[in-house]
């Protein structure tokens, strides 16, 4: 019946891999945290209800190219050996533990993104909170908003977005404050962030550039960035 498969959908196991990052995520919670998946997976159920674990090999099909790219969903068969993939969302996370995943499973690779960014926002979803109330890296923080806008999940960005606020600004992460107010003055959904980090960047190199010997050691510090210095 219809309410069967909506119920074994719900509990079927999907892993998130980014390069060594892998973040076991109830179907459930995927598909209603992303507008994306949701989609994705709601295009298999509309084609005879076949899973994409009882199908070949599938790239995404999906509402933005960019995820078209950077989004692939490979099933893999455990074989009877037992657990194949570990819930790595934190290694010192006492919640960490290792899924017997049976019998078959969903990889779905993400690539164009952070693997720390993927590791974050999935563990979030899954109610593991303390690398986000952790993460002050504005690097990592923008590559998260990015990734939630690629995928439409919501529930994370007004806590990336205190995270971000909260976040100081030094000498060694001023260039990197200013390249995620460069990347995310590409996100139309961002461009306000991106302006006020910005103006934070510009008043904080203000009161602090203020002499030439300190200019000159933060361009020396800083050499490798010479398109943002």
């Amino acid at each position: 019946s219809n309410n069967q498969s909506a119920g074994a959908m719900e509990n079927f196991p999907v892993v998130v891999r980014c390069e060594d990052v892998f973040v076991a995520v109830p179907i459930k919670i995927l598909t209603r945290e992303s507008a994306v998946f949701k989609s994705i997976y709601d295009q298999y159920e509309q084609q005879g209800n076949q899973h994409p674990a009882q199908s070949a090999t599938k790239t995404v099909e999906s509402p933005t190219e960019e995820v078209t790219e950077n989004c692939h969903i490979k099933t893999v068969s455990k074989e009877g050996k037992g657990p194949v993939l570990a819930d790595v969302v934190s290694d010192d996370n006492p919640g960490a533990k290792m899924y017997n995943l049976e019998p078959q499973v969903d990889i779905i690779t993400i690539t164009g993104f952070k693997k720390e960014s993927v590791k974050i926002i999935f563990g979030y979803l899954t109610d593991y909170t303390g690398m986000m109330e952790k993460c002050s890296n504005f690097s990592i923080l923008a590559d998260m908003l990015s990734l939630c806008n690629s995928y439409e999940i919501q529930n994370p960005v007004a806590k990336i977005l205190l995270r971000m606020n909260e976040s100081s600004l030094n000498m060694e992460n001023l260039i990197e404050a200013t390249e995620a107010a460069q990347k995310l003055s590409t996100i139309r959904q961002f461009q306000d962030v991106a302006s006020e980090l910005f103006q934070r960047c510009v008043a904080f190199a203000r009161s602090n550039l203020a002499s030439w010997q300190v200019v000159n050691s933060f361009v020396l510090n800083n050499r490798s960035k010479a398109g943002f210095v």
